[in-house]
């Protein structure tokens, strides 16, 4: 007898998602047990015993082992021959991120606290008043007529991303607190809900005038190099990605975070800084440079600083040692991580 398939379409965000009917339903799901006999047998990897049984199951097979048998694309595959090689992949990429997150999260509560102070100086701190004095860049005359148009439409959005943000987040202390009061919100409540996307939008918006006064107290602004005052949006912008992949686990220790193309000019300005001959972004070791700037110039101790960089040293020397494979490490660390890190120690 002919089998029948039936099929259905839903319309699910303006595309066609089709269901299978039950003759066509994906093979059956595997126990851990067949899944260490499947990379065994189908992808040739030496897998055995408990302990990598149970750190299949720790890592997941598609979070951790399918994930990290790459570079950054599928295109890429590492030459992994033993499963422990796998399991190192995914310690270092732990241990980053355990490193980074406090880093990131004293960086961000930085630029936010020092925007609240230049924004709000002299200025009546209501989110909106700070809409109409601030976030002005659209009527800067140093900007083209299509620039303040488009300035004008990111303002407009980003004001309704606001509004969305205060609705959905009534309940918190931040918002409830003044809306029981029948008060305006001022910038500092909002920014505590703000991610660091939002943070880079709302540089952004700002006029230039208080952008160069920011990157004044910050103790960061060049005119020779950044004449607009944007290096610091730019910044924001690089490590963002970085912070939600440390935030929400997110693998990261070969930048596969990262979703844009770097200007030279701002790779360059940190290479000025560090006096190394190339920071391009493919590599984490040129992420911590970028936390290590900022966070030297937020005030870190020498002490704290040089602690910093052994600590990251000690995890990329670890690592090095255990994945027991120079071209994974040459891949993921490139050549010269211990040239930029002897440069930092004389940032």
């Amino acid at each position: 007898m002919t089998k029948t398939f039936y099929r259905s379409n839903v319309l699910f965000c303006g595309i066609f998602i089709t269901f299978k009917s039950k003759d066509q339903q994906m093979n059956k799901g595997k126990s851990t047990d067949g899944l260490l006999r499947h990379i065994r047998k189908e992808h040739n990897i030496n897998v055995n015993g408990r302990k990598d049984k149970l750190n299949l199951q720790n890592m997941g097979y598609y979070h951790g082992y399918k994930a990290y048998k790459f570079y950054r694309t599928k295109n890429r595959p590492f030459e992994i021959k033993d499963f422990s090689q796998i399991n190192t992949l995914f310690e270092f990429d732990n241990q980053l991120k355990a490193f980074f997150y406090p880093l990131i999260m004293s960086v961000e509560t930085s630029i936010k606290n020092r925007t609240i102070e230049v924004a709000t100086q002299g200025n009546d701190p209501t989110i909106y008043q700070i809409f109409d004095q601030v976030l002005t860049r659209n009527k800067d005359d140093n900007e083209t007529e299509s620039k303040q148009k488009k300035f004008l439409r990111d303002k407009t959005n980003f004001r309704r991303s606001v509004d969305s943000l205060i609705c959905n987040r009534y309940n918190s202390i931040f918002v409830s607190h003044y809306l029981h009061k029948d008060e305006p919100l001022p910038l500092w409540s909002i920014m505590e809900l703000f991610s660091l996307g939002n943070v880079g939008k709302f540089l952004e918006l700002m006029n230039k005038s208080l952008r160069i006064k920011l990157e004044n107290s910050i103790g960061m602004y060049n005119n020779s190099i950044d004449q607009q005052a944007e290096l610091l949006i730019k910044h924001v912008f690089i490590l963002k990605p970085l912070r939600n992949s440390v935030a929400h686990n997110q693998i990261i220790f070969d930048c596969r975070f990262q979703d844009f193309d770097i200007r030279h000019s701002v790779k360059e300005h940190l290479v000025r800084q560090y006096g190394v001959p190339d920071i391009s972004f493919d590599t984490i070791t040129d992420y911590f440079l970028l936390i290590l700037y900022y966070l030297k110039l937020f005030g870190i101790t020498r002490s704290k600083q040089k602690k910093l960089i052994k600590d990251f040293s000690d995890i990329i020397d670890s690592f090095s040692k255990n994945i027991n494979n120079t071209e994974i490490v040459d891949r993921v660390l490139f050549t010269n991580p211990q040239l930029k890190l002897e440069a930092a120690k004389n940032f």
